[in-house]
């Protein structure tokens, strides 16, 4: 079994996060266990073009969601009739939040 274009991943319960990594291997799991009890997680291995396209896909969306947080707050500082400046100011605003709009 070749592990060639595959990528491997752990999902584990955001509660969990702090007793053990998702990154952990999976000796550092079961060492975690025998001190902390059960852990649980899911652990999947998908086609790595799969997993980039979806992964991609996520950080898009999250970059929507922030900058959608954050459009009324901007708009507010941006406001004006000069189309280039509030397309400037726009981008600046959204930035200063993390959020990249294209």
């Amino acid at each position: 079994f070749a592990n060639e274009g595959l990528a491997r991943f752990r999902l584990v319960p955001y509660q969990k996060c702090d007793v053990v990594s998702p990154w952990a291997s999976a000796k550092a799991i079961r060492d975690a266990s025998s001190i902390f009890g059960k852990v649980d997680y899911g652990e999947y291995i998908v086609d790595l073009n799969t997993f980039v396209s979806y992964y991609l896909q996520a950080k898009q969306d999250e970059n929507d969601n922030l900058c959608a947080d954050y459009e009324a707050t901007c708009q507010g500082k941006c406001g004006g009739d000069d189309d280039n400046y509030y397309d400037d100011c726009m981008k600046e605003c959204y930035a200063g939040y993390g959020c990249t709009i294209y």
